[in-house]
């Protein structure tokens, strides 16, 4: 079994730490422009889509939604509001390489919002109500790069092609994430590190440039290139 990450996604509490995370990350040279409303999930959010992975930035819309019987064991209302609960602002998704039907092997839950076709539904490894975990689940769905020319993203990061070749998350929490969701995490190469707060780091291009920018306070999140 091989995994490797699809995308990871921070969450911002408002509009006004949307609107600031997204002014930031494009001043730095991000294309935020793949954009998509969850209905049914009462989140919206920004993607700067590179060859092999995703970042998406994941904002509140609408609270009833948040913690509605469905949306609830996803915790993301707490994640939302991190700053005030503590919880993990994170969430990775992982796809299963060669073969996606090795996803069946992994313990998961299955969520289905509304926003997604019926009978389609999300593979979740990190146990229901577990704030203090990163969200980890599964998905089939093929890296940016490999989709169709009319369905493809903007490719163009800081002026180039990007590859997504690291990723490490921080946070108190490091420590107590299910050992399932540590074995899929492991298996793609995800660092988990215990840290005071909440930080998640992405590495392009083997950091061939050697550079370093860190968003903080502003967004919990730095990229080496």
């Amino acid at each position: 079994m091989a995994f490797e990450v699809d995308h990871v996604f921070v969450c911002v509490g408002d509009e006004a730490q949307e609107s600031a995370a997204i002014a930031a990350l494009s001043e730095f040279g991000l294309d935020l422009t793949t954009r998509r409303t969850h209905q049914g999930q009462g989140t919206r959010n920004a993607c700067a889509c590179f060859d092999n992975a995703y970042l998406e930035l994941l904002c509140p819309v609408d609270d009833a939604a948040l913690g509605s019987e469905l949306v609830a064991p996803l915790m993301l209302r707490e994640r939302i509001g991190w700053r005030d609960t503590g919880a993990c602002p994170f969430g990775v998704s992982l796809r299963c390489l060669p073969n996606p039907e090795g996803i069946a092997a992994v313990k998961t839950w299955a969520y289905s919002p509304p926003y997604l076709p019926e009978g389609v539904s999300i593979p979740i490894v990190t146990p229901r109500g577990s704030p203090d975990e990163p969200l980890v689940f599964l998905s089939r769905s093929p890296a940016p790069v490999d989709l169709p020319a009319d369905r493809q993203p903007p490719l163009i990061q800081r002026g180039a092609r990007r590859r997504l070749t690291g990723l490490r998350i921080e946070g108190p929490g490091a420590t107590s994430v299910c050992a399932e969701a540590r074995a899929v995490l492991a298996d793609a190469g995800v660092v988990l590190e215990v840290a005071s707060g909440p930080h998640v780091e992405l590495e392009w291009d083997g950091r061939e440039e050697g550079c370093r920018t860190d968003f903080s306070p502003v967004l919990p999140l730095s990229i080496r290139w």
